[in-house]
Formats: C-alpha cells, structure tokens, sequence
C-alpha cells in the first residue's frame, strides 16, 4: 500500500511542478516595466498574500470547483488503483520517476515499502580507489557522503540518503540519461559530454549516487564501485 501511495504522490508531484513552471515562465514573460502600482493597490495585495499563507487553497476555491476537482482526483485515484492491481501493468512502473526540464531533471524515488526516516546502517563502497584519499564530507541521520580525493581535486563523490517523497535535481546539461540498474535495483546514470558520470539507484531503504568528476574514472569502475556498496 505504501508503495501505490508513494507511486500516485509521484505522479502528483511531477504533474504540479510541470504546472508550476508553466505559470512561472508566463509570469516572467509579461512586461511589467510600464506598470505603476498605487500604495493603496500595493497594501491590497500584500494583504491578500497574508490571507491566502493563512487559508488553505482548498478552501479558498468555490465551491463548483472544488467539486470538480474532487471528482477529477477520484477518478483519478480509482484508475490508478485499478491498473496497479493489475500486475503486469504494475511491474511496468518504474521505482524512479524521473521529469526532465531544460537545465536540470528532477529524479524521485519510489520505495515498495516503509522506509527508515533515518539512516540505520551507514553503507559504502568496499571497493576503495587507487590514487585516492577518502574523505567523510558528512555522516548525520539522513545522510552520509564520502569524497574520494586525489591531493586537492574530488575524482568520485559517494552519498547515501534516506528516501523522501522530494525529488532530487541533477544537472542534465549536455548529457545523456538512461535506464539501467545496481544489484538488481533501478537506477539512473547521467553521462556527460565532458566526460563526468552520474549513478543513482535505490534499494527500497536509501538512496546512493556516485558521481565521477574525472576522465579517468570510466562507467565500468562506477559501476564496480555501486555493486560493492554493503
């Protein structure tokens, strides 16, 4: 259950932020260089920003709409119940949703089960760099981060993170995205032009990227690396 719930707030979520930045870049486009707004007009909206940081949105709809969208939500809610019943249907669901935007993509993590909301067992890779010094950038209850440092430059960047129903953005500049997958789990790799590379999976208690900032570390020893996390 908690998986099916955790696969419709992803959905939700990515459908609102394609929403929200819709209304941003509209409200960027308008030329207001023209525009004079009186004290009196200017105190009217600052108070009605107030009014609505206090009232929730739902409330503030009339009441028309807020029928409709509550029998848009649930049909929405018993057609997505429906199909994921249905378990072919279910195991075409990915447990990374992942929206693309044009400088950045927003990846979110989809756990078939409860997950800690703190990190009970730290984990890293057991495979250690050559060339390299290893670092703990932080170690606190939802994250541990290890840098892998060769004198004063990060040649690989290793963190574990407790899985949240935010997304977590990642540069998708002048890179190529695809599916594969880490001891059997989802993930995604980010390959980029100049020749860094990204990996981040989950195992249905954490997330883990491993993000290469060299040419000399390969797809192959990333990948090497995340199979040895334990």
């Amino acid at each position: 259950m908690h998986a099916l719930n955790a696969e419709f707030d992803a959905v939700i979520m990515v459908a609102a932020r394609t929403l929200l930045d819709e209304d941003v870049e509209y409200a960027q486009s308008i030329d207001t260089s023209d525009t004079v707004i009186s004290k009196k007009a200017y105190n009217r909206i600052r108070h009605k920003i107030k009014r609505f940081d206090r009232a929730s949105l739902w409330g503030m709809l009339p009441l028309n709409c807020r029928r409709i969208v509550a029998a848009v939500l649930c049909i929405c809610t018993i057609a997505f119940c429906v199909c994921m019943s249905i378990t072919p249907v279910r195991a075409e669901f990915a447990k990374i949703w992942m929206q693309i935007y044009e400088k950045f993509a927003s990846v979110f993590y989809v756990s078939e089960k409860m997950p800690p909301e703190f990190i009970e067992k730290y984990k890293e890779p057991a495979l250690q760099l050559a060339g390299t010094e290893r670092y703990v950038e932080a170690q606190n209850p939802v994250c541990y981060s290890i840098l892998y440092m060769a004198g004063d430059t990060i040649e690989v960047a290793y963190d574990q993170t407790v899985i949240t129903e935010d997304a977590h953005d990642h540069d998708s500049e002048r890179c190529s995205i695809s599916d594969t997958n880490v001891a059997g789990c989802d993930a995604k790799l980010f390959t980029y032009e100049d020749g860094r590379i990204h990996l981040t999976w989950h195992d249905n208690e954490y997330v883990y990227t491993i993000s290469s900032y060299s040419q000399n570390i390969d797809s192959e020893l990333i990948f090497k690396m995340a199979e040895s996390v334990k």
